[in-house]
């Protein structure tokens, strides 16, 4: 299988490192002409519905692209844009809020990952051994129920206080709490930290839509 991450950030080094192991070949498309190394597959692209000078390396049957650019409106023309010419594309499409995520959707995109302050190093730090970075795959690039979520814990949250090992996670899996005190620093749950939770700390958790729903309605996060 080939990839292709369009935008060369922070992201795309991330998501590059994260799939280097699953896909054939990767390409990295620029907008910066001097970013471009061919050798590296690291190529141009001009943001427009032009893919003449891609198509021969577009292998939509098996290919899948994401769009990490460095604005939503950008990662929206260019998710409209690829759709448009490549029908059964995989798009994966960063955003950074709901709104874009509604529209990124509407545009095309087969998955949306919303990003925000912490997102980048949950998906691409937390979890080592090969056989979870699979699974992570399986979540964040495939079609597939679960999802990654974080819930910020206000100060009506009937957990506030309490200890990780006294919640019931029976449906849910809780990856990571990030203790606001300690500057959004990552308490891993699989070291076995049991962490005092405080007004403002962060929990990142996998789990089915419905399940998450159900769980944030049950400590008042909603």
């Amino acid at each position: 299988m080939t990839a292709f991450i369009f935008g060369n950030n922070e992201y795309t080094n991330e998501i590059y490192e994260n799939i280097s192991d699953i896909y054939d070949k990767i390409y990295v498309l620029t907008q910066n002409k001097d970013d471009v190394d061919k050798k590296n597959n690291i190529l141009y692209f001009d943001l427009s519905d032009e893919w003449d000078d891609l198509l021969e390396l577009m292998i939509e049957e098996t290919g899948v692209a994401f769009c990490v650019l460095d604005n939503d409106a950008n990662n929206i023309f260019l998710t409209i844009s690829l759709r448009a010419r490549f029908e059964n594309l995989y798009i994966v499409s960063l955003s950074t809020d709901d709104e874009s995520s509604t529209k990124l959707k509407r545009a095309g995109a087969t998955k949306v990952l919303p990003i925000v302050d912490i997102t980048a190093s949950v998906i691409f730090d937390i979890i080592e051994k090969p056989i979870s970075s699979t699974m992570l795959h399986t979540i964040m690039y495939e079609k597939t129920n679960l999802k990654i979520s974080q819930i910020c814990i206000g100060d009506k949250s009937n957990i506030v206080g309490k200890y990780l090992h006294d919640i019931d996670f029976t449906k849910i899996i809780v990856v990571a709490v990030i203790d606001h005190n300690v500057n959004t620093e990552f308490i891993f749950t699989t070291q076995g930290h049991n962490h005092k939770l405080n007004i403002d700390d962060v929990l990142v958790i996998i789990g089915y839509d419905d399940d998450i729903i159900n769980f944030k309605e049950s400590i008042g996060a909603i």
